[in-house]
């Protein structure tokens, strides 16, 4: 990828921190009104475009949403902070942020475009069931994540699936998951931000399942049916490019002292990524395993050749996955903390920067 839109300056991040919040644990739970909403998983870039933004009139969106709910519903919701000033939902607020992006608001969508090594992607926000919750902001940030990630990961992965360029986000005050994804569509409670603020990299996780189809994986062709989410995850955390904002603030990336299997680490794949693929000899791990899934390759119970198969032409070849496990356990990278303060840079980003590797592929 050689082309990528740039993302806006840290500082005008931090001149959107969202007044509003409460803690960024993102394990926060939506209100109790959203019991059927089930709790996020911690198994959930950008471009100099071809597209130039015309200058255009700002334009507002107001929006009348009329709910009928119970005093039980309505005590649950955060307060509102009648102090904070509400931002206008215009174009030029997400202009501002999202460089080279041709930005329109037509009713109830938001709709962004631009073109990324030739090929045209589009954003639409569609808020035709938001309920004011989600700010402005934060869909600002949203789409920031949008642009700097799923470019990337279609370039990397997206012709294993026949990935789509136009992605949906649904802003929704629904009754269920905290956010998913099927073909092109996302969904995100508007709930869950005022609840988790800044865990805006809960979408980096959803795209991850887009460009991968992960909702059309074959469990009888997994090792571990989990592996769905792990990858998501993957996506998570290389293609949130920023140390110390999104994922490495709000996220924990497990050491092997909670996710201690190949089932359910994370790392054990990051680990795989960052120090055997050899994207310039066309080696890419990450690859193979998408590949290898998506498409059915190898039945569950013969995992052993699928593993075989991802090693190959590598130092790993022709030792088995316990023995490959064995030597990640044994590293420093099953054990250095990925948490970092926000702006900081994790120990493990430190010692073994990924983002900076997957980065240097665009070159």
């Amino acid at each position: 990828m050689k082309k990528l839109i740039k993302p806006a300056a840290l500082s005008a991040l931090a001149a959107l921190t969202i007044t509003s919040c409460g803690s960024g644990d993102s394990s926060s739970s939506l209100p109790d009104d959203s019991s059927a909403v089930a709790p996020a998983t911690t198994t959930t870039t950008t471009t100099t475009a071809a597209v130039t933004t015309p200058a255009a009139e700002t334009t507002t969106v107001t929006t009348t949403v009329t709910t009928a709910v119970s005093e039980a519903d309505v005590s649950s919701l955060p307060e509102e902070d009648s102090s904070v000033p509400k931002t206008e939902l215009t174009e030029e607020l997400f202009k501002n942020v999202c460089e080279d992006v041709d930005v329109r608001i037509e009713d109830d969508r938001i709709i962004q475009t631009a073109v990324v090594n030739d090929i045209a992607y589009s954003l639409t926000i569609d808020l035709s069931k938001w309920e004011h919750n989600t700010s402005p902001e934060d869909m600002v940030q949203l789409s920031r994540l949008f642009w700097q990630s799923y470019p990337r990961m279609y370039e990397r992965f997206g012709e294993i699936a026949n990935a789509p360029y136009d992605v949906t986000l649904a802003i929704e005050n629904e009754g269920y998951a905290v956010a998913e994804a099927s073909g092109n569509f996302v969904h995100l409670h508007d709930m869950w931000l005022p609840g988790s603020p800044e865990d805006y990299d809960c979408i980096t996780h959803e795209l991850g399942h887009i460009v991968s189809d992960g909702s059309s994986w074959d469990s009888e062709y997994l090792e571990f049916n989990n592996y769905i989410e792990l990858f998501a995850e993957i996506c998570r955390y290389e293609y949130a490019l920023d140390n110390g904002y999104f994922n490495d603030a709000v996220w924990t990336l497990q050491t092997t002292d909670t996710q201690n299997s190949r089932e359910t680490s994370v790392r054990f794949l990051l680990w795989l990524d960052y120090n055997y693929s050899d994207f310039s000899n066309g080696i890419d791990l990450m690859y193979r395993f998408c590949d290898i899934c998506f498409n059915s390759r190898f039945p569950a119970g013969e995992w052993n050749e699928a593993w075989q198969e991802i090693f190959r032409d590598t130092a790993l070849e022709g030792l088995s996955v316990d023995e490959v496990w064995k030597k990640f356990a044994d590293s420093d990278f099953a054990r250095l903390s990925a948490d970092a303060e926000k702006g900081g840079t994790s120990e493990l980003a430190a010692h073994c920067d990924l983002r900076k590797k997957v980065k240097e592929t665009e070159t």
